[in-house]
């Protein structure tokens, strides 16, 4: 890429705010020519510093997220076109898609699948020492890959088995552990600090019990030391129902020791009550009302005893809860009345409702009185009264799915995906409704701004609605309108425009998260992503 910084012929001296943005430019490519040249390097002459670069990158790829981190001393780039085979080849390394796609092609059978950025393939030959099964051809010129050659594969497998710690019960493995290294570490040099083992699977029952040996009675929900406890109470009502939880706090309840002195046995079974009390609370406390009205929930909480079923009641009426918040209405000319638009049933006459017809005129004169940067606060301050009224459970119940929750678990991130679409529709109907190419001009001048000032108040899931509502197909072929727009102006959107690049995972948009203090306003769409 090309960063142009002196002036051009005749020109005026550069403003400062053309001298940020260049600088800013350069700082985004920054990262990604350390990582270029990082990779380049042959494996052992990668410094210390390169090793965690690389290894940082690789936790944004799904095909090694979760192996050990030792696989980052192991990948090196594969430039497009070499290094890929046929079918029928010998297996020699791993690959894994960094920038492009690939089409997976088999004899007899033609195109079988497309493999996309983060994909990985070449592994089955690999582990059963056979022919590659397949051909891989390149579906886009500019294709690179990461390649593990097959040492380096083996030695990673090896890797991941002397890091995973396997419990079994009657020849059943119940429980399994991966040691993990602090951040910032390797296992390729001198430990800074000892590992710790985290469950990475294991039965339900098994997981609870592992639970309440190792937790402590100061525990909570987000411990940044053990996150066992918060991820297992967010997580539950994905591998067990609510009543069977209950019926096995209750078994821990009442369970008494077979081994030891009275005195220990006392002491072992107070401290083991103690401990399920303290998950019940951190459960209420993190459930609210969404516990209510459960049978199971209700006897295991009055099995507890007075002193310990009042703390809960406690508890529970502080607890956060999942109402939605209080109606606001939308802004002078705001994504309310685009959002009626092509929502509804048709007549038999197929004639639409007036109402679902949507606005015939723009609200361009309302938006004349108000200043860009004025409506990105009142939006801001909306979208941050939606954002905080999510329950962390409701992104784990969107990303299971609706089949297996009532839709009533996920009302309020819903409200927020329908604002971001409510918005960006705004955009693109004030846009397209707006007769005049002056002031439809001003129009789009003023959205860009607005997606600048929603950027720089950290909201960033209506910078990227405004982004796509300006990006949208409708408007972007209004191509007066943009030879209409300052220099300046289109040297902002183009500046504002790579925030929306999804290569490398995003790379773009997570470097500028990462520089952010909160509180912050994610692109929940991408964020969801991250969980699946």
């Amino acid at each position: 890429a090309e960063l142009e910084l002196s002036p051009e012929p005749g020109a005026g001296p550069r403003e400062p705010e053309e001298l940020l943005e260049a600088l800013g430019f350069l700082g985004q490519l920054g990262p990604d020519a350390l990582l270029s040249m990082a990779l380049r390097k042959p494996p052992a002459q990668r410094t210390q510093d390169e090793l965690e670069l690389i290894f940082e990158e690789l936790l944004h790829i799904k095909a090694v997220a979760h192996l050990s981190n030792s696989v980052g001393a192991a990948v090196s780039p594969n430039p497009a076109g070499s290094g890929l085979f046929s079918q029928g080849d010998k297996g020699t390394s791993w690959y894994i898609i960094w920038k492009g796609s690939v089409n997976v092609v088999t004899h007899g059978k033609g195109l079988v699948a497309t493999l996309h950025e983060g994909d990985d393939f070449g592994q089955l030959a690999l582990v059963n020492d056979a022919p590659r099964a397949a051909t891989i051809l390149l579906r886009e010129d500019n294709c690179h890959f990461l390649r593990v050659d097959k040492h380096d594969f083996n030695r990673i497998l090896k890797d991941v088995e002397a890091n995973t710690v396997r419990l079994k019960e009657h020849g059943k493995v119940v429980l399994g552990q991966e040691r993990c290294h602090q951040p910032g570490t390797l296992p390729l040099s001198p430990p800074r600090v000892p590992s710790r083992y985290l469950v990475m699977a294991g039965t339900p029952e098994k997981i609870l019990e592992h639970l309440l040996e190792f937790m402590r009675l100061d525990a909570t929900v987000y411990d940044p030391v053990d996150t066992l406890l918060g991820d297992f109470l967010l997580t539950y009502t994905v591998f067990m129902p609510t009543s069977q939880l209950c019926r096995a706090l209750l078994h821990h309840f009442r369970a008494e020791p077979l081994e030891g002195s009275e005195q220990d046995k006392a002491a072992y079974s107070l401290r083991k009550r103690r401990k399920i009390l303290r998950l019940v609370s951190q459960w209420v406390l993190l459930y609210g009302r969404l516990l209510q009205g459960d049978r199971s929930t209700t006897a295991l909480l009055q099995v507890r005893g007075g002193d310990t079923a009042g703390t809960a009641r406690g508890q529970r009426g502080d607890s956060p809860e999942l109402s939605p918040p209080p109606a606001v209405p939308p802004e002078p000319g705001g994504p309310g009345e685009p959002g009626r638009e092509g929502s509804g049933v048709f007549s038999r006459a197929q004639t639409p409702h007036p109402e679902q017809l949507g606005p015939h005129a723009g609200s361009s004169d309302t938006l004349d009185l108000i200043s860009s940067k004025e409506l990105a606060s009142h939006l801001t301050d909306y979208d941050w009264s939606l954002f905080k009224s999510i329950h962390q459970v409701e992104m784990i119940h969107y990303i299971v799915g609706p089949q297996k929750f009532h839709e009533v678990a996920t009302a309020n991130l819903a409200r927020v995906m329908r604002r971001f679409n409510e918005l960006q529709f705004w955009v693109a109907t004030e846009l397209c409704l707006c007769p005049e190419l002056g002031r439809r001009a001003q129009l789009l001048r003023k959205f860009i701004k607005l997606a600048a000032h929603l950027k720089e108040q950290k909201n960033l899931n209506s910078f990227f609605a405004v982004m796509f509502g300006v990006s949208n197909t409708a408007v972007t072929r209004l191509a007066k309108t943009w030879e209409r727009l300052p220099h300046k102006i289109r040297k902002l959107h183009s500046a504002l425009e790579r925030m929306l690049d999804p290569s490398w995972n995003h790379r773009v948009y997570r470097l500028a998260v990462a520089k952010l203090s909160p509180p912050i306003i994610p692109f929940v769409p991408l964020l969801l992503k991250g969980l699946c």
